[in-house]
C-alpha cells in the first residue's frame, strides 16, 4: 500500500507505517494509542472495507473510506472471499469488540502531527 500511495503521489514522508498491525481490528487500537489519532481515513483494496470502517466507529476512530475501484483491486471479489468476509465480520464484531477486547502490541507514543 505505501508504494502505490507514492506512485499515486502522496508524498512519502505523509505516511506512517504500522508494523504491528496484524488484522484489521489492531490497527485501529494502536491508530489511538500509539499515533494519537482521533480521525482517519482508510484506503483498502480487498473485501474488507465496510468492517475496518464499523471497527473505527466502534472503537472511537472517526473514519472515513476510499476504495480503489474494482479495475485496479488485482483480488476480484468471489464467493469464497465473501464468505470469509462474513466469518471475519461476526468474529471482529462480536469476538473482539464486543467480548474479548485484546489489546495489540504496543509500544512507545509515537504521535502523527
Amino acid at each position: 500500500m505505501y508504494d502505490a500511495a507514492v506512485s499515486l503521489g502522496v508524498p512519502a514522508e505523509a505516511l506512517v507505517l504500522d508494523y504491528a498491525g496484524r488484522s484489521t481490528y489492531t490497527p485501529v487500537i494502536r491508530a489511538r494509542a500509539i499515533f494519537g489519532l482521533s480521525r482517519a481515513v482508510l484506503v483498502d483494496p480487498g473485501l474488507s472495507p465496510a468492517r475496518a470502517l464499523f471497527l473505527c466507529n466502534s472503537l472511537g476512530l472517526e473514519a472515513f473510506g476510499g476504495w480503489p475501484t474494482a479495475a485496479s483491486i488485482s483480488r476480484a471479489p468471489n464467493c469464497t472471499g465473501n464468505i470469509r468476509e462474513i466469518f471475519a465480520t461476526g468474529r471482529r464484531l462480536f469476538g473482539d469488540v464486543i467480548v474479548a477486547h485484546p489489546l495489540p502490541v504496543l509500544g512507545d507514543p509515537l504521535p502523527i502531527s
